[in-house]
């Protein structure tokens, strides 16, 4: 999905930490109020707020232009809500939720300054879009080009679906319905432990989603955390030997896992949380000693790296954190290493 590849390429950068974990920022009420607009059971949920980004120094230094560009892609959701209000990233589009469920079902709340006039009108004229009804008579647009149906709630809110059924749930919410994502406690309750809330967040509690994660960005590294823990094992902690259980370990680690969650807040440089919630302690440490494991096949490779001055200076900042069933990886992306984990491929460009 193109807006997974927009939200990997600013978020998935470095693994760099600070000693110190922070305390969780606070739900704000207003995103608490657009929670409810979503699924109650999402595979995962996108959060960004572009009104907080867009200012920093680090936004209009590395992320802007990329992210503006991706914005034009003509099939992207961003692109319809683009030309039909005429806000945008750079200006007046300013918060973006995205739910998506195993069917496919997506929802997409934006927030931003909206002309319900200036809608209707670009409507009319352009053939690409239709307008259709609900049941209770609420004007819903269509995007023929890429099947998007969204309406506007309030001046302020858009809502869009793939799917005409979505919109109608949202349309007939109370205060006391049910099919919500609030009335999710498992999701709360991650939600409530990702670390930044006021930028950018990816979080998921699937944990078969957990395992595509492992599968794309990981598993290759780690295997070789997993030999490199073998090798140097001090007697504090053992793995089995045999690459039966090393595959197995990585196999069933999916299972072990709670939450996945990722937040980032930039400024004039981008800090970056990766949280993994396990199911126990154990496990927790478990996982933190393998990526230690990764960590320190990395140092061992720089050495032989031309720019290993630099590499070893990134390295060696790297800290894994456990907080009891917590792994947690603190990220620090600045001005002076973003051109070097773009080298080793832990920064790419999106296509």
């Amino acid at each position: 999905m193109k807006l997974l590849k927009i939200f990997f390429y600013f978020s998935l950068i470095v693994f760099i930490s600070c000693s110190k974990i922070p305390s969780p920022e606070r739900i704000p009420i207003t995103m608490k109020e657009n929670l409810r607009l979503l699924q109650k059971d999402p595979q995962f949920l996108i959060y960004l707020n572009f009104n907080n980004m867009r200012g920093t120094d680090f936004w209009k230094s590395f992320i802007g232009d990329s992210i503006l560009k991706a914005e034009s892609d003509f099939q992207s959701a961003l692109k319809t809500f683009k030309d039909v209000t005429g806000t945008s990233i750079s200006d007046g589009l300013n918060e973006f939720y995205l739910a998506n469920s195993w069917d496919g079902e997506n929802t997409i709340v934006i927030i931003g300054a909206f002309n319900k006039e200036k809608i209707i009108n670009f409507i009319k004229n352009d053939t690409s879009y239709t307008t259709i009804y609900s049941s209770n008579n609420t004007p819903i647009y269509v995007n023929k080009n890429n099947n998007l149906y969204f309406y506007l709630r309030d001046n302020s809110t858009i809502c869009a679906s793939n799917y005409m059924k979505r919109l109608e749930s949202i349309m007939v919410l109370t205060d006391t319905s049910k099919n919500t994502l609030i009335e999710n406690p498992d999701f709360m309750h991650t939600i409530e432990k990702t670390m930044y809330k006021s930028q950018l967040m990816m979080i998921t509690n699937q944990k078969t989603f957990i395992r595509g994660i492992f599968l794309n960005l990981f598993k290759p590294k780690l295997t070789s955390g997993l030999q490199e823990l073998k090798k140097d094992s001090t007697g504090n902690y053992s793995v089995d030997s045999t690459v039966k259980k090393e595959e197995n370990f990585f196999d069933k680690l999916h299972e072990n896992i709670n939450s996945f969650a990722f937040s980032s807040k930039m400024g004039s440089e981008l800090k970056v949380i990766i949280q993994f919630e396990f199911d126990n302690d154990y496990n927790a440490e478990t996982f933190s000693k393998v990526v230690n494991g990764i960590i320190s096949i990395s140092k061992a490779q720089s050495a032989s790296q031309p720019d290993s001055k630099q590499l070893d200076a990134i390295l060696n900042s790297i800290e894994i954190l456990q907080d009891k069933n917590q792994c947690i990886i603190n990220i620090l992306i600045t001005k002076d290493n973003i051109e070097e984990f773009r080298k080793i491929q832990l920064m790419n460009k999106p296509e």
